[in-house]
């Protein structure tokens, strides 16, 4: 397990080094918010938006991590394989959307009913 003892319990959130952009990364830090769970964002080296979502679930104290690159969003949990994440959007989806994503990591915490990602 890759936690610290220092950590606080928060959604760990991943992104790509060259990702530029905020405001989608401010669209899932305004989802994981309404829903009142702790977040925290750390800048990778990373190319794997799955890889990286997985490594951020194993570093965060509740379990749930997401993983943002240029092109897609992926969003897992610690209990589920690594290939295997909850949730796989692109960018490129609108910015409702790309909101529930943060909303279904925080409500993942929570154990409440997900967002529909599909419409």
């Amino acid at each position: 397990m890759l936690i610290s003892e220092g950590s606080k319990p928060a959604i760990m959130i991943h992104v790509n080094e060259k990702f530029g952009g905020e405001n989608i990364l401010d669209q899932i830090c305004h989802g994981i918010e309404e829903e009142g769970i702790p977040y925290e964002v750390k800048v990778v080296n990373g190319r794997d938006h799955i890889a990286m979502a997985y490594e951020a679930c194993q570093t965060s104290r509740l379990g749930v991590g997401i993983g943002i690159t240029e092109g897609y969003i992926a969003l897992h949990y610690e209990k589920l394989e690594a290939e295997s994440p909850l949730f796989c959007i692109s960018t490129h989806e609108d910015m409702e959307k790309i909101r529930s994503m943060g909303t279904n990591g925080a409500r993942l915490v929570k154990r409440m009913p997900f967002k529909n990602l599909r419409e």
